[in-house]
């Protein structure tokens, strides 16, 4: 499910492009309306490594990456925590 402000993120990241990120908003207007704040993590033991990682090619700003088959890399700066990829994950692998 996406919240409120993962939308907005997303549709921002859509007008503006890949030079417009989440942490180009201040703390300050992110606590004045009352975000709580999220980060994606990833449960190694929870993925079996051994293909290609699908919820890769789901992230709308490319914050994750895969060398060959191991667990996917997330890049925090490009992360908008819009949990695409987390809801795509049948494993649960990635939780936000």
């Amino acid at each position: 499910m996406m919240t409120i402000w993962s939308c907005i993120f997303q549709r921002n990241y859509e007008k503006y492009g890949p030079e417009f990120h989440y942490h180009d908003v201040s703390e300050k207007s992110r606590k004045e309306i009352g975000v709580m704040e999220k980060k994606l993590k990833i449960i190694v033991d929870n993925c079996p490594q051994d293909h290609k990682c699908p919820a890769v090619n789901v992230c709308p700003v490319g914050a994750l990456s895969q060398k060959d088959f191991e667990a996917p890399e997330i890049d925090d700066d490009k992360c908008i925590r819009c949990g695409k990829c987390s809801n795509f994950c049948p494993k649960k692998a990635l939780v936000l």
